[in-house]
C-alpha cells in the first residue's frame, strides 16, 4: 500500500533551556506518496470540548478517551488563568454522544506537568462508563511531583477522590484496573530511566510501588504503556537503549497476576531497517509514537508503533512510518512474536526512511460473525491543496492485523487548519461509533491555549467496517460461577417485595442486576465498590406475572438466579 501523503518533520530542540517535551513544530518539504481513499468530510460533526488545552495533557502515549453507548469520558490538562500558565488535571462528560460536555477539575492544584491517562474496565455490562484515571503532578521550581489515581464514584457525576500512588515523579503513566478491584499502574523516572509498578487490591485506596526495569547500564529507556486481560493479564510494552546513540531496542514483559510477577524481558523488533541513505530504522517507543491494546478475553496483545531512525529516546521526531505488531505464537504470559517482520500500516518507499505519520491509537470489536477488527488513528500529513494540513488518518484491518486499509477520517475544514494529538476510544459507542478527541488548531504559536475538539466515526458508514455484533448474549446463556467460599447470596419474598441478602468476604466493584426473561435489564440495585460485610436490597417494583432472572458480579465471580412471579 502506497498513500498520497505530504511530509512535516516535527522534531524537538535540545537547546539547554528547553525540557525534553517542549516541541517546535517545523514543516519540511513534501514527498508525495499515492492511493490513500478520503471519506466524507465530517469536519461539522467536531464539538469544541475547550479552548484552553495544554498540549501536555494530550500528546502523551496514554488514551484520553473512553465511551460506553451515549457516555463519553475525556481527560486532559488545562491551562489556568495563572500567568505562568500553569496546567490542572482535568475531566469532561458528555452523556450525549459528544454534543455537550461538562467539565469538571480532577487534579489538586496548579502544576506545570500532567500526563494524564484513562482506563476503562471491562465487565458484564460488558463494560463500564466510570473513568478509571492515573496522572502525575509535576511543580515549579524544583522537580517535585507525585503520580495520582483516581476514579468516577457517581458515573457521570464527577466524584473524583485522587489518591497519591507514589510521591515520586512517574513519568507518561498508563495503568489498567479490573472488576475485582485491582488496578496496576506504570510510569518511569525522567532522570533515572528507571521503570516503575504500582499494584492496589483494593481500587486504589492502597498502593505499593516496586522498580519493575532498572535502568541499570543502559544509556535509557522509554517510558511504558500497558494493557489488560481478563484474570490479571497485563502486557507492558517499552522501549530500551542499551548503548549510547544506538537503535532504541523494542521490549516487553507479561504478568498474569494483577503485575505481583512478571516474566523475563523480551526483546521485539530486533532486525533493523536500513535505507539508501544508510540511516538504520528502528521501532522507536518514544512517548509520542506507540499505542498497545489487549483483547480482553483472549489476552492477545496488538500494537501499533512508529518507526524512527533517531537514536536518542528522549528527543526524536514525532512522524516516521507505522507499523502493527502481534504475536505469532504462545499464550498469555508466555507470548512470541516474529520479530523481522511487522506488518506496514504506512510507510512510501521502503528504501528511503520517511517522516509521513505519527501518534497512533488503537482500538478493536467484533463483528457479526464474531472476527475481530481493529481500528487504529493517527496523524499525517497530506497535499490535497498544494499545501501541508494535517488529516486525522483511519487506520483499519478485518484479518487481524495482516492487512491494513488508511483513509483519510477527517480531512481539514479549511487548508489552514492540522489535526494534532489524536486519541481513540478503546471500544465502540452508541450507533456503532468509534471516538476521537484531538487538538485542531491553524498554527501552534500558544501552545498552552489549544482548542481541543471531539469527533464521532461510524465504523460501517463513515468507516466501511463490518457490522458490529453484539457485545453480550442472553442472561441465561452466560456462563456462571459458582460463588467461592465466604460469599452468601439469597433472596426471600414478601408479598410485592423482594429481599436479596449478600454475604461478601472481601471488597469489590459489585453489581446486582434484574432481566426479565428475553435478557432485558429492568432494574439495577447496585453498581458500586462494597467492602467486606452483610448487605441487603430490596427489589419492590410492580411488574407482570412471569419469569425473571437476577444477577450479581463481585469481585471475580458472577452468580444469577431465576425468579418466579405469579399474581
Amino acid at each position: 500500500m502506497k498513500f498520497n501523503l505530504a511530509v512535516v518533520l516535527l522534531f524537538l530542540v535540545t537547546g539547554t533551556a528547553l525540557w525534553a517535551d517542549q516541541v517546535l513544530f517545523d514543516p519540511e518539504g513534501i514527498t508525495p506518496i499515492q492511493n490513500y481513499s478520503v471519506l466524507p468530510n465530517k469536519a461539522t460533526d467536531t464539538v469544541l470540548i475547550t479552548p484552553d488545552a495544554n498540549w501536555r495533557g494530550i500528546v502523551q502515549p496514554g488514551r484520553n478517551i473512553i465511551v460506553k453507548e451515549d457516555t463519553v469520558s475525556v481527560v486532559f490538562s488545562q491551562t489556568t488563568t495563572d500567568p505562568n500558565d500553569f496546567q490542572i488535571m482535568y475531566h469532561a462528560y458528555s452523556t450525549d454522544g459528544g454534543a455537550n460536555w461538562t467539565p469538571a477539575q480532577v487534579g489538586t492544584g496548579n502544576c506545570m506537568r500532567t500526563y494524564p491517562h484513562q482506563m476503562q474496565m471491562w465487565d458484564e455490562s460488558p463494560f463500564s462508563a466510570t473513568a478509571y484515571v492515573y496522572w502525575m503532578e509535576r511543580y515549579y521550581p524544583g522537580t517535585v511531583a507525585s503520580t495520582y489515581f483516581a476514579y468516577d464514584e457517581l458515573t457521570p457525576f464527577q466524584l473524583f477522590t485522587p489518591v497519591v500512588t507514589i510521591n515520586a515523579i512517574a513519568y507518561f503513566v498508563s495503568g489498567t484496573v479490573w472488576a475485582d478491584s485491582h488496578c496496576f499502574g506504570t510510569g518511569y523516572d525522567w532522570n533515572s530511566h528507571d521503570i516503575y509498578g504500582f499494584t492496589s487490591p483494593d481500587l486504589g485506596s492502597n498502593w505499593d510501588s516496586t522498580l519493575l526495569i532498572p535502568a541499570g547500564s543502559a544509556t535509557g529507556q522509554v517510558s511504558p504503556m500497558c494493557d489488560r486481560g481478563d484474570g490479571g493479564y497485563i502486557f507492558l510494552y517499552y522501549g530500551r537503549q542499551e548503548v549510547a546513540n544506538s537503535a532504541i531496542d523494542n521490549h516487553y514483559i507479561e504478568s498474569t497476576d494483577y503485575g505481583q510477577t512478571w516474566s523475563s524481558p523480551h526483546q521485539m523488533m530486533i532486525v533493523d531497517y536500513v535505507d539508501t541513505l544508510g540511516n538504520v530504522d528502528t521501532l522507536s517507543l518514544t512517548w509520542q509514537g506507540y499505542s498497545v491494546i489487549v483483547d480482553y478475553h483472549t489476552k492477545i496483545p496488538y500494537a501499533l508503533a512508529k518507526l524512527d531512525y533517531h537514536k536518542d529516546p528522549n528527543y526524536s521526531y514525532n512522524f516516521g512510518e507505522i507499523y502493527f505488531t502481534k504475536p505469532n505464537g504462545g499464550s498469555p504470559g508466555a507470548w512470541t512474536f516474529d520479530s523481522a517482520n511487522p506488518v506496514t500500516v504506512i510507510d512510501n518507499d521502503p528504501n528511503t526512511f520517511e517522516h509521513l505519520a505519527g501518534y497512533p491509537t488503537i482500538g478493536y470489536y467484533y463483528d457479526i460473525d464474531t472476527n475481530i477488527v481493529l481500528y487504529g488513528f493517527c496523524l499525517a500529513f497530506v497535499d490535497t491543496l498544494g499545501s501541508t494540513p494535517a488529516a486525522l488518518m483511519g487506520l483499519s484491518s478485518t484479518d487481524e492485523g495482516n492487512t491494513w486499509d488508511v483513509q483519510i477520517a477527517s480531512p481539514f475544514l479549511s487548508d489552514s487548519f492540522n489535526w494534532y494529538f489524536p486519541s481513540v476510544s478503546y471500544y465502540l459507542g452508541s450507533n456503532n461509533s468509534v471516538h476521537v478527541v484531538c487538538i485542531k488548531e491553524g498554527t501552534h504559536n500558544d501552545t498552552d491555549h489549544l482548542n481541543m475538539y471531539h469527533i464521532s466515526l461510524d465504523v460501517v458508514n463513515d468507516l466501511g467496517l463490518p457490522t458490529p455484533g453484539p457485545y453480550t448474549v442472553g442472561v441465561e446463556e452466560q456462563p456462571v460461577d459458582p460463588a467461592p467460599s465466604g460469599y452468601q447470596i439469597n433472596y426471600s419474598r414478601e408479598a410485592d417485595n423482594f429481599i436479596f441478602n449478600l454475604a461478601l468476604p472481601t471488597g469489590g466493584i459489585t453489581t446486582l442486576k434484574i432481566y426479565d426473561a428475553s435478557g432485558r435489564e429492568i432494574n439495577q440495585l447496585v453498581n458500586g465498590y462494597l467492602s467486606a460485610g452483610n448487605y441487603s436490597f430490596n427489589w419492590n417494583q410492580t411488574v407482570p406475572a412471569g419469569n425473571y432472572l437476577y444477577k450479581i458480579t463481585s469481585g471475580g465471580f458472577t452468580h444469577s438466579g431465576k425468579i418466579q412471579i405469579v399474581h
